[in-house]
């Protein structure tokens, strides 16, 4: 498969700092400042969970920059006052603002990942998603981005992954998405295990 650099699929976590990685995954001596670092050694994504709360602060988006390989790519989630208060409607000013907060990533920003509440329905909310999808690309910052959209939803026990052992996040099969209920840790031989719920 011979795809461009925007149509690559990338691997990776809803976050690099969990507390119960430590030990399992990352060495248990190794400060949380270079998890970032550690963590892109063996995938080359991540999605960053923290801007559904809060928008970075330029020099936060700078080190996440300075820790990680030219080719990583991050996926940023819109903010819970965009999605959850106003529901993707009259929401200009905070998209803008929040586009503007996460200018400085942009090299590196594959996706904003837009995370709708349980009960946001198709039936009404389709017109609303539609409308938002148009203003999020006009408000796109310097780069092309993608538009993920995830929909909270229980998962079935038969649609978890069974664990499995990779030398590296490129060894992985190309599972289109990841679920939030996954674990990961590094295996004595200096395998990554996985085991995840998926979509």
């Amino acid at each position: 498969m011979n795809l461009l650099d925007q149509q690559k699929i990338r691997i990776g976590a809803c976050a690099w700092s969990f507390d119960d990685w430590r030990g399992p995954f990352y060495p248990p001596d190794l400060p949380e400042s270079r998890w970032l670092e550690f963590y892109a050694r063996y995938f080359p994504a991540v999605e960053i969970d923290s801007t559904f709360y809060s928008a970075p602060a330029e020099g936060t988006i700078l080190r996440w920059i300075e820790a990680t390989p030219a080719a990583f790519r991050f996926a940023c989630k819109l903010p819970r006052e965009i999605t959850h208060v106003c529901r993707l409607r009259d929401c200009t000013a905070e998209l803008k603002s929040f586009m503007r907060a996460v200018e400085p990533l942009a090299p590196k920003l594959q996706v904003v990942l837009i995370q709708l509440p349980p009960s946001f329905t198709p039936k009404d909310g389709k017109p609303a998603l539609r409308k938002f999808l148009v203003q999020l690309r006009v408000a796109q910052i310097s780069c092309p981005i993608a538009e993920g959209l995830s929909l909270r939803h229980r998962v079935p026990a038969s649609r978890v992954a069974p664990a499995a052992d990779y030398r590296s996040a490129r060894e992985m099969p190309h599972l289109l998405g990841l679920g939030g209920h996954h674990g990961v840790e590094r295996t004595q031989s200096g395998a990554i295990r996985v085991s995840a719920a998926y979509h």
